[in-house]
């Protein structure tokens, strides 16, 4: 501090200490011996003059944690998988933040706790392990001057079962679910190998709903699913059985004496409607037809339901079409440059759901793309089948197979 010659200052250093000085001090030191937040002012005066001034930045004052202590079991059973990590110290530190990382496999959370801490009320963090096998606990605790971090090797262990744990663990929370479509069997299996094979085994197998989404407290609800058959180690979800929708699936492994459960998660995605056209992708028709059936509706089908299953399909038809002198050629067209077709829908007339016609004009050299858009839900697929008008009786091909021991034989019969 310097200024004013023989003036006198005052320091407040906001703790309720004030030095007085009657000359130009030039340095003063000061310790807090509380923690807080203190704002220092000086005040600067003589005969005819006085001045305040205050510290542009509030003093944070807070203790060195040297003394902190965390005492975290070596070794802990699973069952039940409890244990309780304990930070403590001989002096008294106040608003101590503690972290935690337990290093667990499938309950990844992040447990953030504040509190004053002494030896007579440590801090606790009570903590259930779901995974077996050497966890990393790491635990950093700070206030507002120092942090001290701690890390160690905890041993969770069950003599019965091997720590590689029930299910793959990438799928073990919310955000990253294994997904399987609703369309296809899905079986689901246990990877743990069991050790005492002495004892008998019995597998429960429970399903739930997620009812909310959220990471750290996701809420369920029991799905009432029948399995088929008698699941053991795995577990088969058949097709079209469960609806689209986050699931919690469990296993709990039972021996005589010990138990080991997870958790895991799938997402089922009901498929999209499968789409085609009777013909295939590409036709040769007459024109002198002039009537040229499209039928959707036998071919194309809800996956969960299978062939056949196209009751709740929609469909919608749209015509293009463009000056071609074959199918290859309309085929090369169509894939190199589809937006110079030109719109024909005002060929098509919807028969019924799924099928309509296409009439066709008297005109050589037409090539036409006709999409299906197959609509199952808020799902789409589409299907675009090439067709050539040809004038004339196309040619009729009929193909013969006969079997003569080891020689196949295959007659082609072509007639106009």
């Amino acid at each position: 501090m310097s200024g004013i010659g023989n003036g006198s200052y005052r320091l407040d250093v906001g703790s309720g200490v004030v030095y007085d000085v009657y000359k130009d001090p030039g340095q003063i030191k000061h310790t807090y011996t509380s923690s807080g937040y203190f704002v220092a002012e000086l005040v600067s005066y003589n005969e005819t003059f006085k001045e305040i001034m205050y510290l542009q930045q509030v003093i944070v004052a807070d203790y060195n944690m040297t003394g902190l202590s965390f005492i975290i079991p070596d070794k802990i059973d699973l069952p039940p998988g409890n244990m309780t990590v304990n930070v403590i110290s001989d002096s008294s530190y106040p608003m101590v933040t503690c972290i935690y990382d337990m290093g667990d496999l499938i309950n990844r959370r992040i447990y953030n706790l504040t509190a004053n801490i002494t030896r007579e009320e440590p801090l606790q963090l009570h903590f259930t392990y779901l995974t077996l096998g050497n966890h990393t606990v790491t635990v950093k605790c700070n206030n507002n001057y120092d942090t001290q971090i701690r890390k160690h090797i905890i041993n969770v262990w069950n003599e019965c079962f091997t720590v590689n744990g029930i299910f793959d663990r990438q799928y073990s929370n919310t955000s990253n679910p294994m997904r399987v479509f609703t369309s296809t069997d899905f079986d689901l299996a246990s990877r743990m190998a069991v050790y005492c094979s002495d004892q008998s085994v019995i597998f429960q197998w429970k399903l739930f709903t997620v009812v909310n989404e959220m990471e750290d407290v996701p809420v369920f609800e029991h799905f009432p699913y029948t399995p088929v058959g008698n699941p053991r180690g795995s577990i088969r979800f058949a097709r079209g059985t469960v609806p689209a929708n986050l699931y919690r699936v469990t296993l709990n492994v039972t021996l005589q004496n010990t138990w080991v459960y997870e958790p895991t998660y799938l997402m089922f995605i009901k498929s999209p409607p499968f789409a085609y056209i009777e013909g295939g992708f590409e036709r040769n028709v007459q024109v002198l037809l002039k009537n040229i059936t499209l039928n959707a509706l036998n071919v194309s089908y809800d996956p969960e339901l299978g062939s056949g299953g196209n009751q709740e399909l929609e469909f919608d038809w749209t015509c293009k079409r463009t000056n071609v002198t074959s199918l290859d050629a309309l085929d090369v067209k169509y894939t190199s440059n589809p937006s110079s077709f030109e719109d024909c829908s005002e060929l098509l007339t919807v028969k019924s759901r799924g099928i309509t016609v296409l009439i066709l004009p008297d005109k050589m050299n037409q090539g036409y793309a006709i999409k299906v858009n197959v609509t199952l839900e808020d799902m789409h697929t589409e299907f675009t089948q090439l067709i050539y008008g040809v004038f004339g009786d196309p040619p009729e091909m009929n193909v013969k197979y006969v079997i003569k021991l080891k020689k196949v034989e295959i007659l082609r019969y072509f007639s106009n």
